[in-house]
């Protein structure tokens, strides 16, 4: 772990350069407060929960992880910081959590969501009411409306179709006002 912000832009690293995960961690994602931070862990099939200190380093919380499904691979977080998504590519579903006040992610009724094949990426659009995961191996992308208490619910437009073999998704806004 690294430390930012010195006056001339150089990092420092922390007295502790690294924390702990579980097997295979492959992406890790900051709530939008800052405070808390969350590693999708593919080998153990887990997501692991920190609390962000004020000089940036992680400490576990109490319990350090939360079980996902097969794979996960990707997470987002709503722009209000209240749910967390997080693709899991072998199991074809997304884990969805609602973020407790001290940061712990805590699965939703029902705690999943089915995508298209082998979903690999997630996103959530700005005005957070829509989230969309690319599939790899049926080349396109499930749309999916965010209700007001943060679940998914797959939206009636059919998938969009992709390239072969999608890997990630980002959305970029367009202000069309001309302003």
């Amino acid at each position: 772990m690294i430390s930012g912000g010195a006056a001339d832009g150089s990092l420092t690293a922390l007295s502790s350069p690294s924390v702990a995960t579980n097997s295979g961690p492959v992406a890790i994602i900051v709530d939008p407060s800052g405070r808390y931070a969350y590693v999708a862990c593919r080998g153990s099939n887990l997501v692991n929960q920190y609390t962000i200190g004020s000089d940036g380093a992680l400490t576990a919380m109490t319990p350090s992880f939360v079980s996902a499904q097969m794979s996960p691979l990707d997470i987002v977080i709503d722009p209000n910081g209240r749910y967390a998504y997080v693709v899991n590519r072998d199991a074809n579903t997304v884990s969805q959590y609602t973020i407790g006040a001290g940061g712990g992610l805590v699965p939703m009724s029902p705690a999943t969501v089915a995508t298209g094949t082998r979903p690999v990426a997630i996103t959530m659009e700005q005005s957070g009411q829509h989230a969309f995961v690319v599939n790899t191996n049926d080349y396109t992308v499930s749309q999916y409306a965010v209700g007001t208490n943060g679940a998914l619910t797959i939206m009636s437009t059919p998938p969009v179709a992709t390239g072969r073999s999608p890997t990630d998704i980002v959305l970029g806004a367009v202000d069309v006002s001309h302003r």
